[in-house]
């Protein structure tokens, strides 16, 4: 499982980021490349422990792409829905992965005060390596639940 393989996520990255240079098509890429980013790079970050590293290498890779083909490439990676929404079209594994970084997303915003925002904001930074889609969606959520929580 490449899930529990970080360095041959990383190494499908660097070759996918050569693939995209190589081919030099950032508009037009190949139906095979997107299948790998769709189906295989982007749930597999969801799969890991929170990582800067492989973010940052995947990052490397998608940054390349023009900004309609990332987001056609996000829009798939959140399917129906994030978390338990999402049980019909994605992997298990890939649900419980995000249901556990939504869980901790809210754990840390719901102890988020004007006090402590460094260090929910290392907690929350943290779950946002490998689930940034559900993390910004909590986020987003709890901004519009309370309007003490904009300055």
């Amino acid at each position: 499982c490449l899930s529990t393989r970080p360095i041959l996520f990383s190494q499908l990255c660097r070759l996918a980021k050569a693939l995209l240079l190589e081919e030099n098509t950032v508009d037009n890429i190949s139906p095979t490349t997107m299948v790998l980013f769709q189906s295989v790079l982007l749930p597999t970050l969801t799969l890991f422990p929170p990582n800067p590293a492989l973010s940052a290498d995947l990052w490397s890779v998608l940054s390349i792409l023009s900004y309609a083909t990332r987001y056609q490439i996000y829009n798939s990676w959140r399917g129906a829905g994030l978390e338990r929404w999402g049980m019909d079209s994605k992997p298990l594994l890939q649900v419980q992965a995000e249901i556990k970084a939504g869980k901790d997303a809210r754990y840390s915003l719901k102890r988020l005060s004007k006090d402590n925002i460094r260090d929910m904001g290392r907690q929350v930074s943290k779950v946002t390596h490998s689930n940034p889609l559900v993390v910004f969606t909590a986020i987003l959520n709890q901004i519009e639940s309370y309007d003490n929580m904009i300055e």
